[in-house]
This record gives C-alpha cells, sequence and structure tokens, in this order.
C-alpha cells in the first residue's frame, strides 16, 4: 500500500481539480440555460399583457368608430343647431352610460371650440357648452387630429387622464372628437416572484404610478426617491437602452428589465389610428438572482447533484484500480528494457536499409551510428562516424535549431521526444523532419536522430494552403462534402451568409445546406438525383432576407478521383443583388423616362410589337396614339425646367387618368407622349378617348400664381393585318399629327393612306422654305383697312405669301402651318419684320402715313428675342415705329401671361401698337384683357360674315364694341364682304374695316398703284 500512495497522490490531486472544474462548469452552463429560461418567461409574459392592451385599444376606437359612423348618417353644421346638439348628446351619453372606462367625451370644431362637453359625475353627467379651447397641450393634440384623414385617431395622456382624438369629416364641416378616460390599458401589477410592472411614455415619464421606492437597483445607488422625479431620471442606463433599442431585455446589477412598445407598427390598428401617435412602453422588472435560487433548488437540481456525487466516487474506485495497474507495470519495467535492446538489434538491418534517414549519437553530440539514407538526404560522405553532428552542416541557422533541439532533449525523460523542421538549400531546396528521441542504456546516453525527407509534402502543403487561402477569402461562399454528402470543409463566407458555425456544420448532411436554396422539395429531389448521376447544377435564386429581396447564384459540381468516380462535392454561392439591381437600373434608364416614369420610346415600341403581335393572332387591331403638347417649347423660354418638369408631370397625370388600366402611356420625346390602345369595340370608342384627352390637356394650369394653358394635337393609327411594324405604326401616327398641326386649336387625326402621299409632300415643300428664307419668293400681300367714317385708306394688313421655284404662288394655309412646326416661322419672321419696316421707311419717304400690321406667331413671340429683332429693324430700316403694328391671338398671350405682358410692355415703348386678332374666338380673361398695353382689337370675321342676320352675332359685337371703347380701344372689323356687314357695323361706332368688299390682298405693285398714286399725302397719325 506504501507503494500506491505516490501514485495515489500524483492521479487522486488532478482527478479532484477535473470533477470540480466540471461541476463549475455545468453549473455555469445551467446557470446560462436557467437566464436563458427566464428571459424566455419574461417575454411571454410581457407578450401577454401586449395583447390585453391591443384587446383593450381595439374596444376603445371600435366604440369610437361606432359613435363617428352614428354621427356621419346627419350631417352637422357650423354652429351646431339645436337638434343636432340633442342628437349628439344623446349618442354620447350612450357611450359613456355603456362602458365605465370613459369619464368624458366633447365634440371639437375647425375653431377650436368645445362645441359639446358631457362628463360623468357622482349623481350623473356634466354638459357645457361652446367653450374656447386654450390649454396649449389640447390645441397641439387637435391640431394634429384635423391633420389626419377622415376617422383616424390618436392617442394621447396629459396628467392621470388618456384621451382618443378622432377626425370626423363631413361634407362641408370637420370635426375632432376627444373621448377621455382615466384607467390605463394595463395597471401596475407584481406577482409572487417579485416581478414588477410599469409603463413610460416616449419622453421618459411616468405613465403608471412610479415605482422608484419598490424597485432595488444596485447598479444605480443614487436614483432619486421622489415620487415627482421622472423616469428618465431616476433610470438613466436603462432609460438610455429602452430609447436606444425600443423593445428587447437587459440586465441591470440584480435586475432582468423586459420592455416592448404597447403601440408599436400593430396592423390591428393601422386601418383606425396615426402613424404619430405618442408610444408606450410596458416594461417588467424581475430579480434575476432570486429567480435562479428558485430555480436551482428544484428537485431536478438535487438529483443533478446526486449523480455528480456517484460519478465522483466511481472516479475515486477508478483511479485505485488504474494505479494498482501502474505498479504491475513498474514491475515489468526492466523486462521491457531488455526487450527494447533486443528490439534495437532486431530491427537494425532494417533501420540501415529504411528510406528515412537514421542518426545514433554518444552523450558527446558525434556521430555514433548512421544508416544510407541519412548520408543520402543530408548529401554527406560515408566517412562522418565519431566526428560532432554540428560540423556537417555549414548553416549557422541550423546549427542553432540542432543545438536547441539537443539542448531541450537531455532535460526530458528516457523516450521523450522532440520534433523540428530544417531547410537544406543544395541545388533544390530540402525540407527536413527530424525527430530527436532520448535512450538511456547502460554504456552512455544516446540520442536517436530520424530524419525525414518531406519536401513533397512541405510543397503539397504550401498549395493546400494556398488553395485554403483562396477559399478562406474569397468573397464566394464554398462548401465541401464527401461523395455522400457530409460536410467536410465550409469557407468564412458560408459560415457568415448562413450564421453557423464551424463546429455545427462539419459532419452534418448537406441537405440542410439545401434547404437554405430550395423550398421545394421535389425540386430538391431533382437536384439531389442530378448530382447523384455526375451532373453540375446552376441555379440562381431569389431570397427574401428582411423584407429585402437578395438573388444568389449558387453552383454545385462533383469531384472525381483518379479512377474517375465521385469522391466528392463542391457547392459555390455568391450574393448578386447588386449585380442584378445594377441591370434592373440599366433596364429602368434603358426603357423609362426618368422625370414622369413613364416607359419611353424604346419599351414604348417593344409593347407595341408585342401587342400588335398578340391582336394579330385574334384578328384584332390595336391603335397608336401620339400626343404633341404644343408650346412646350416656347415656355422654356419663360419658365425654369423645374416649372417645365412639372407642367410636363401634371399632364402626364391628366392624360392617365383618362386612360384603363390595360393601355400603355409612354413618353417619346421631350414634348411628346404616346399611348398604345390595346383593344376597342370600335372608333367611337377613340373618339371619345381623344376629345377626353383634348379636354384634360387644354384646361387651365397654375405654376407659382401664374396660369397657362397647353393645346395639344393627336396623330392616331391602326394596326391591320399588312401592317403591325412599331415604327411604321409610329410614323403613320406622327404623320396624321402633323395634319392636325395645320388646323386651328387643339384636334385629332386618323392616318390615311393619302396622308402619306401628302406627307412626302410637304417634307418637299418645307425643304423648299428653308432653302428660300431670305430671298424674294418671301413678299407681302397687302389688304387696304379703311376708315369707317371717310372709306378712305388709313392702313394695311401685311400678310406672308410664297412662290416656288415657277413663281406659283402658294397658299398660306399650306405654308404658314409647315413654318410653324418646323420652327422655320422664327428666321422667316425675323426677315418678314425687317422688310416690313424697310417698306415702312420708304412709303414714309415718300410722304405717306398710314399703319402696316404684320402678323406675330407665338414661336416668334416667346421663342424668338422679338424685341431684339424689332428694334434692330427699326433702327436699320430708319422708319417711324408709331405706324407699325404688330397682331397677336389671345391663345398666343394666354401661353405665357406674363412673359406675353413684359414684352409688350416694351414693344409699346418703342412706340409700336398692339392688336389683338381674331377677338372673340379666344379664352382670354377680361381681367388680363385690361392689363396688357393693347390699342386695337380687331373682330374675328365668324362674328361678322352672319351680320345682320344673326341675332347671336349682333349681340356679340355689340358688346365687344362697348368693351372697346370702355378700354379706350380702336376697333377694327376683319371679313366685311357686303353692303348690309358695312352699314350695321358703321352703326355700331367701328372705327376701321376690312374684308373683300373694300378690296383683297395686293402686291406690292397693284397697292401702290391702285391706292398710292391717287391718294394725297394724310396728315401723320398720332
Amino acid at each position: 500500500m506504501n507503494g500506491l500512495k505516490p501514485y495515489l497522490a500524483v492521479i487522486f490531486v488532478p482527478l479532484v481539480a477535473i470533477v470540480t472544474i466540471i461541476s463549475l462548469y455545468f453549473y455555469q452552463k445551467d446557470s446560462i440555460q436557467l437566464t436563458e429560461h427566464i428571459k424566455e418567461n419574461e417575454l411571454s409574459q410581457l407578450e401577454s399583457l401586449l395583447h390585453l392592451t391591443n384587446l383593450h385599444l381595439n374596444t376603445v376606437s371600435e366604440d369610437l368608430n361606432s359613435l363617428t359612423y352614428q354621427l356621419q348618417q346627419a350631417p352637422l353644421h357650423e354652429p351646431l343647431r339645436v337638434l343636432e346638439k340633442a342628437r349628439v348628446l344623446k349618442q354620447f351619453k350612450s357611450i359613456l352610460i355603456n362602458s365605465d372606462l370613459y369619464e368624458s367625451i366633447r365634440l371639437i370644431d375647425y375653431k377650436n371650440t368645445q362645441v359639446l362637453f358631457l362628463r360623468k359625475t357622482e349623481n350623473g353627467f356634466f354638459i357645457d357648452y361652446n367653450e374656447s379651447i386654450t390649454d396649449k397641450e389640447q390645441l397641439k393634440n387637435i391640431d394634429h387630429t384635423f391633420s389626419l384623414k377622415d376617422k383616424k385617431s390618436f392617442i394621447n395622456k396629459t396628467g392621470n387622464t388618456i384621451s382618443f382624438y378622432q377626425h370626423l369629416q363631413m361634407e362641408h364641416s370637420h370635426w375632432v372628437i376627444q373621448l377621455s378616460y382615466r384607467q390605463l390599458p394595463i395597471n401596475n401589477i407584481s406577482n409572487n416572484n417579485g416581478r414588477i410592472n410599469f409603463i413610460i411614455n416616449h419622453d421618459g415619464q411616468w405613465i403608471s404610478s412610479p415605482y422608484i421606492q419598490k424597485i432595488e437597483n444596485k447598479a444605480q445607488p443614487n436614483i432619486p426617491t421622489s415620487e415627482e422625479s421622472l423616469f428618465s431620471e431616476a433610470y438613466p442606463y436603462l432609460w438610455n437602452t429602452v430609447k436606444r433599442l425600443n423593445k428587447g431585455q437587459t440586465i441591470i446589477g440584480d435586475y432582468l428589465y423586459t420592455y416592448s412598445p404597447i403601440i408599436y407598427n400593430n396592423k390591428q390598428h393601422d386601418e383606425n389610428l396615426s402613424n404619430g401617435i405618442s408610444e408606450w412602453v410596458l416594461i417588467s422588472s424581475i430579480n434575476i438572482d432570486k429567480a435562479l435560487n428558485s430555480l436551482y433548488f428544484s428537485n431536478f437540481t438535487r438529483i443533478r447533484l446526486a449523480a455528480i456525487c456517484v460519478m465522483f466516487f466511481i472516479l475515486i474506485g477508478s483511479t485505485v484500480m488504474l494505479v494498482w495497474r501502474l505498479v504491475q507495470k513498474h514491475k515489468n519495467e526492466q523486462e521491457l528494457r531488455q526487450q527494447r535492446d533486443d528490439n534495437l538489434n532486431r530491427y537494425a538491418a532494417i533501420i540501415k536499409n529504411s528510406e528515412d534517414g537514421i542518426i545514433v549519437l554518444n552523450d558527446k553530440r558525434k556521430i555514433s551510428a548512421i544508416n544510407d539514407a541519412a548520408h543520402s538526404i543530408l548529401n554527406i560522405n560515408r566517412n562522418v562516424l565519431h566526428q560532432p553532428l554540428l560540423q556537417l552542416f555549414s548553416s549557422e541557422q541550423i546549427q542553432i535549431e540542432l543545438t536547441n533541439l539537443l539542448n531541450t532533449i537531455d532535460l526530458l525523460p528516457n523516450t521523450e521526444h522532440l520534433k523540428t523542421h530544417i531547410k537544406l538549400k543544395f541545388k533544390r531546396t530540402k525540407h527536413l523532419e527530424v525527430i530527436a528521441t532520448k535512450q538511456n542504456d547502460s554504456v552512455e546516453d544516446n540520442i536517436l536522430l530520424h530524419i525525414a525527407d518531406v519536401t513533397y509534402w512541405v510543397n503539397r502543403e504550401k498549395r493546400l494552403q494556398a488553395l485554403s487561402r483562396a477559399a478562406e477569402q474569397s468573397a464566394e461562399s464554398v462548401v465541401i462534402t464527401d461523395k455522400n454528402g457530409f460536410i467536410q470543409y465550409a469557407n468564412g463566407a458560408y459560415l457568415k451568409q448562413t450564421g453557423k458555425t464551424f463546429r455545427d456544420l462539419i459532419g452534418s448532411h448537406s441537405s440542410e445546406c439545401f434547404n437554405d436554396y430550395v423550398d421545394n422539395e421535389n425540386e430538391r429531389n431533382a437536384l439531389f438525383s442530378k448530382l447523384m448521376s455526375g451532373q453540375s447544377i446552376h441555379h440562381v435564386i431569389a431570397k427574401k432576407v428582411n423584407h429585402d429581396i437578395h438573388y444568389v447564384d449558387y453552383t454545385i459540381s462533383p469531384i472525381r478521383g483518379d479512377d474517375g468516380k465521385i469522391c466528392n462535392y463542391i457547392a459555390t454561392s455568391r450574393d448578386i443583388t447588386d449585380r442584378i439591381t445594377y441591370e434592373n437600373k440599366l433596364h429602368r434608364l434603358a426603357h423609362y423616362d426618368s422625370l414622369t416614369q413613364l416607359p419611353n420610346r424604346t419599351l414604348f415600341s417593344q409593347d407595341i410589337n408585342r401587342c400588335a403581335l398578340e391582336a394579330a393572332k385574334h384578328q384584332a387591331q390595336v391603335a397608336v396614339m401620339v400626343i404633341d403638347l404644343a408650346l412646350i417649347k416656347q415656355l422654356h423660354e419663360s419658365l425654369s425646367n423645374e416649372e417645365i418638369e412639372k407642367i410636363l408631370l401634371i399632364l402626364s397625370q391628366r392624360i392617365k387618368s383618362n386612360l384603363r388600366a390595360s393601355d400603355i402611356l409612354a413618353r417619346i420625346d421631350s414634348d411628346e407622349f404616346g399611348i398604345l390602345i390595346r383593344s376597342f369595340h370600335d372608333t367611337k370608342v377613340i373618339n371619345q378617348l381623344a376629345e377626353r384627352i383634348l379636354q384634360s390637356i387644354s384646361s387651365p394650369l397654375s405654376i407659382h400664381c401664374r396660369v397657362f394653358s397647353i393645346s395639344a394635337n393627336i396623330g392616331i393609327a391602326f394596326s391591320s393585318e399588312t401592317e403591325n411594324d412599331p415604327k411604321i405604326l409610329q410614323k403613320y401616327a406622327h404623320i396624321a399629327l402633323y395634319r392636325t398641326k395645320g388646323l386651328a386649336g387643339s384636334n385629332y387625326c386618323y392616318f390615311t393612306e393619302s396622308m402619306e402621299v401628302e406627307n412626302v409632300q410637304r417634307l418637299l415643300l418645307e425643304s423648299d422654305l428653308r432653302r428660300s428664307i431670305g430671298t424674294d419668293r418671301y413678299e407681302y400681300f397687302f389688304q387696304p383697312k379703311v376708315s369707317a367714317v371717310t372709306h378712305r385708306l388709313c392702313g394695311v394688313e401685311a400678310l406672308l405669301r410664297w412662290k416656288n421655284d415657277n413663281g406659283e404662288y402658294r397658299s398660306p394655309a399650306d405654308v404658314i402651318p409647315i413654318l410653324e412646326s418646323s420652327e422655320l416661322i422664327i428666321e422667316a419672321g425675323n426677315y418678314l419684320i425687317k422688310q416690313a419696316c424697310r417698306q415702312l421707311k420708304q412709303w414714309q419717304d415718300q410722304e405717306h402715313y398710314f399703319d402696316i400690321a404684320i402678323n406675330i406667331s407665338a414661336r416668334q413671340l416667346l421663342e424668338a428675342d422679338l424685341v431684339q429683332t424689332i428694334t434692330e429693324a427699326i433702327s436699320q430700316s430708319g422708319c417711324d415705329p408709331h405706324y407699325l403694328e404688330l397682331e397677336l391671338t389671345e391663345s398666343v398671350l394666354m401661353c405665357d401671361v406674363n412673359f406675353a405682358l413684359t414684352q409688350l410692355h416694351e414693344l409699346r415703348e418703342l412706340g409700336i401698337k398692339i392688336a389683338i386678332d381674331d377677338f372673340g374666338t379666344g379664352y382670354s380673361s377680361l381681367a388680363y384683357l385690361s392689363r396688357f398695353p393693347i390699342n386695337i382689337l380687331k373682330v374675328d370675321r365668324e362674328f361678322i360674315k352672319d351680320l345682320p342676320s344673326n341675332k347671336d352675332s349682333i349681340t356679340i359685337c355689340r358688346s365687344i364694341v362697348e368693351l372697346a371703347h370702355n378700354l379706350n380701344l380702336t376697333i377694327v372689323a376683319e371679313g366685311v364682304e357686303t353692303q348690309e356687314q358695312l352699314s350695321f357695323l358703321e352703326s355700331l361706332g367701328v372705327e376701321e374695316l376690312q374684308g373683300f368688299y373694300f378690296d383683297k390682298p395686293l402686291p406690292l405693285t397693284n397697292f401702290e398703284d391702285k391706292y398710292l398714286t391717287e391718294m394725297t399725302k394724310a396728315p401723320v397719325l398720332t
């Protein structure tokens, strides 16, 4: 037994330490598990309390909705009438009587006046009428409620009173209903386990009664003890945690605090409660040490302690048996030494022929034995016996490493060994593994060196390490399994992506990984079948992570060994969400308009092609409409880009409001929109749609207190059995669009085959018009204007005429629309203005003084610098500008009122007269008419042609004349063709007359021969 004592001491003490460590480990592990159990229990308790709160809020919300529904059954007027007050009072009493929760209810009008107030008292009810509300907090809550939508609620607590506010919207009035009560959604309660619940709001104030004195908090010993202190002052650390996380758990000192918002994104209240309502936070507190102690001394814990004790005694018995065996082993030690010597001799021949080098050193570090493999590995000669080992190596580094190895092995007991690696450099570098083993025999202390050439394995290890580093540092997830699908390796990217640990993954089956990629069981089975047959699989999947879509590109391939059989599988995956998102952005940029978010011309053409092919299969048609917004380009001169973009957005919304869900609206140019109508019964539907769109676009719109009215034209083309090319359909629609531009006002037109021929002719005419600008092919014809009193010439109107290469005059109806649409009107207009000023100067030099009127288009006024052009023309010609008259239509002036007003004032400062042409056919306001610096009103020929037989024309003409005279304006009646018209207009007091009754427009030579040669010098007009 005495021989056993040293062994018992050596083994028993570590055994006791191990048992103690294990016990502490399980104790710590149990503490963590029990703590998590307590946390989960606290969360469950808190969820139950929150559920009760939701039920409570639902009850209040439903009562309030029921009340607002009843009030909306009959209108309420401001101020409230007697019968209405009685009805509202009855409904208020019904609410207060049916529930003991409610304390008071009031009706508040839009002037923040308490129209009706009803409060419960011990003896019945207290009623108050028409009292102004002055409390700032109440006014703030009422204003916030009025900003909510109809039947949206807002909850707030002031003092001990909790109030529900709801916005009630009638047909002609707005009201706020305030329902107040004093009972909190959750009362402060504490259970037998020491749990305490209390409520605070988002400002750190107590909603429930303060529990400062009831809660022990060792982590915050200096908290205020006053009942009046705020929660944020009493528990600043806990308050900061709640404010930062809003929902969760934290341990402060000995206490576990669990908190959650009472009203926080609750779907049950989204329809009734405002998103801006105040949030309350419910906090539960429990002493976690007491809770743990109560769990530790449960029956389960006692059983575990008893099991540990039994295990301890079993280990003691096992130790005694182990020591006895060691004593027996010690008795056989001598026999083992002898057997060792025998074994050394027995295996000497084997060692000599071994591929690994063997060197035996004596106590003086000299070689006492060496085999042939050592000579070859170390590249040394045969005569090295009895030489010091260190002299064989010239490298100082190797000598130091071997010296340290041998010195260390001397300190170790017998048969112990140490390992080191050395690197020899010959023609190629060799990596050697040296294992030194201490051997004590009866003669001398020997050291056995086992030298192995591990160059191949070192190089192989380096290659493997390089591959491993590449896999670990790769952004792609990598998983390698054996042939049966059990995971052997997973890199860091996969662990980070899945949140799993390396220990959990290694050895598990890869079917768990498939669940991360494929949800469908049938699809998983199909993938497994492919892999088992040696096929590779490649998929791109979409996963929803935290309400966001993530795209993952994954590949699984088999790895075959030297025998051609599958030995492993490798799975790689990478997140390509950014790439997919970028591709989607590129697609949207390429196919959608950045301003209106509508499809652009490219996508519109694709939609036409797809829908036309589909319609052809069903023997149906599609319609393509192209909408041109007139004067949008002109507005760029007077409006900022932001204002233009806002106008375009408004117009696109107006157009879209007239379309069906199946119709497609696109922005195909800066001021053009395209519509694709996929199915329709007949052209009546298209007619009605076009009329609605034109009406919507032309409705006046206001931008920064400036009123605009935009006209539009629409071209329409239909697909057919022979033609459904999207480019051709759009071309046809544009051809029809150009036809509408030749008409006055907003119009729509359908494409016909004859239009294509006309379009070619129009292009040829436009080319001729462009080439001939600045030549005598552009000239003026002059139509005289006569005085209504003397019938003598008092002025002329210069009318544009253009002749082709053959000297034939083209109709102005053909020429002017092309000049307008192609913007040639600006360049041609500048030339004609200068020509008119030169002609005016020539007549003035001949002492012929009368007005010359020229027509100004919208593009000239809005896009060109008209004032600068006229100023230069007057300066260059030297004419008197008081005899120059500019005629503009009402529609031109109303395109941009403020810009037009500025231009006209600058022209008037030059002495030029301003005339409104075709007055009565536009849509100007009389208020704007009075603001414009106008001299002359020209009554449109449409009102003249039916005089004096048409009563409506008589009334209109008489009103226009009276209006002009009241505004001190000169009236010119154009289109006079009969004596009856002349007599009637003279009776109305018209100052000037113009029309075929007097003469038609004449070329310059004919006009001068007829009127100026026989005419006496006229006095200068002022």
